[in-house]
């Protein structure tokens, strides 16, 4: 019964058709559209951790490209104008687009993975092209006219052998592709693979047209289908077509700017998290030198609480000799002192709530945000540290006299041959003369 379908049968008249080139083209700009958008989707789907959200990225990519297989098929037909009226059964028309469907969450679901093999990409390949065979010729099954539809065997399984070798190129560039982390070569690489998905489906449609055989049967006359009711119905197709793609893009989008949202409000609570509890001061000052933020550790260094200095001049925390140097035309970035402070760590002192000159190590940090400077200021206290460092003086000096008023020589040496030595006391040259 099915090799009915690739018997042409001796002496039979033939019709020829003729293809209206602008559907043509618009045809295949459905196909890399719907190809190009459904691959933005897939990279979308695999980046989300989310299970509920990848399947509901999957399923809209999935009825995006199913959706512009059909509509390139369906406006490949209108694009072929035969001598002969030609209608198109709703049903078959409509269930021929759930095999297209099937094809593209084949392909989508295995550009998800993390990685995949040659023997994967083949049978992917093998399941797409299938998915849009099926489609083709069921759609081609749709079709009610008064030649007999019948076809070219050897162009038949060309048609298939395309549509397979043409998915598995492209299945293998954008999976190569996701890899590459350049924006730019990310973006060809995947236009590239949504052109060579569309030359598959195109490819494949065009072939088996080309297989396809009108046989006329006896005592029919010819009549003239109307081109301009074609051209108004590829139209409707295209656009209803676009504008579906258009809303799965919207979705898709919307997740997108719902998970950047996401990311910068986590960015920002870490960030906040880092800053509340770190030990040193954090002060971030505009380009007017006004504080913007300061976290909680500036009470205990400063005095101030955050709320006290949010808004107010950072030369209130700066002493009267230094002021010179941290006035408005460093914030403004036009004094040359800045590119020596900044990035560098330096001890320095700030003016405490109480007026005491408090010691610390200040680092300086510089960025702009909206084209407008920002500089982040690091605190360090230094009392503690001072309180040591004078009293190892104190201690060393206290050393150094008692070593002094001792009678005799005192000294230290290393155990080594020539007894260097390491110190000697002043007495030793009221003694030796040395």
């Amino acid at each position: 019964m099915i090799f009915n379908y690739f018997d042409v049968g001796p002496e039979v008249t033939l019709l020829s058709g003729h293809y209206d080139y602008a559907l043509v083209g618009l045809s295949l700009f459905v196909a890399i559209f719907a190809a190009f958008m459904a691959f933005n989707v897939a990279t979308q789907a695999s980046e989300t951790t989310d299970r509920i959200r990848r399947y509901s990225l999957l399923c809209a990519g999935s009825i995006a490209l199913g959706g512009g297989i059909w509509a390139m098929h369906f406006l490949g037909m209108l694009a072929f104008e035969l001598c002969t009226p030609v209608n198109y059964d709703v049903t078959i028309t409509s269930l021929s687009a759930i095999p297209a469907i099937a094809a593209a969450w084949v392909a989508l679901r295995l550009l998800t993975q993390s990685h995949i093999t040659f023997l994967q990409i083949l049978y992917g390949g093998v399941l797409v092209g299938a998915g849009i065979g099926t489609m083709h010729y069921s759609g081609m099954a749709a079709m009610e006219l008064a030649p007999l539809l019948r076809y070219d065997l050897g162009l038949f399984a060309l048609s298939i052998v395309v549509a397979v070798i043409l998915a598995m190129i492209s299945l293998a560039i954008k999976f190569g592709v996701s890899k590459n982390k350049n924006n730019s070569r990310n973006f060809s690489g995947v236009l590239l693979a949504s052109v060579v998905m569309g030359l598959a489906i195109a490819g494949m449609h065009y072939t088996g047209m080309a297989a396809a055989r009108f046989v006329l049967p006896p005592g029919m006359e010819l009549s003239t289908q109307s081109a301009s009711i074609s051209v108004y119905l590829a139209l409707s197709v295209a656009m209803v077509t676009v504008t579906l793609i258009a809303i799965v893009l919207g979705l898709t989008l919307l997740f997108k700017y719902k998970d950047v949202t996401l990311r910068a409000i986590a960015s920002e609570r870490v960030q906040r998290a880092i800053t509340d509890t770190a030990v040193d001061a954090i002060l971030t000052l505009n380009d007017k030198g006004l504080v913007q933020t300061a976290n909680p550790a500036v009470e205990s260094l400063l005095g101030y609480t955050p709320e006290e200095l949010i808004g107010r001049p950072a030369e209130l925390l700066i002493p009267e000799d230094r002021k010179h140097i941290y006035n408005d035309d460093f914030f403004a970035q036009r004094s040359v002192p800045m590119q020596q402070i900044i990035g560098t760590s330096r001890e320095a002192k700030v003016v405490h709530k109480s007026g005491e000159h408090i010691p610390v190590q200040v680092g300086i940090g510089y960025t702009k945000i909206d084209n407008k400077a920002i500089f982040v200021g690091f605190l360090s206290d230094l009392r503690k540290r001072k309180e040591m460092e004078n009293a190892l003086r104190e201690s060393e000096t206290k050393f150094r006299s008692f070593i002094s008023n001792i009678p005799g020589i005192a000294y230290r040496c290393l155990n080594e041959n020539g007894w260097p030595m390491l110190f000697i006391s002043d007495a030793v040259a009221d003694i030796t003369g040395y």
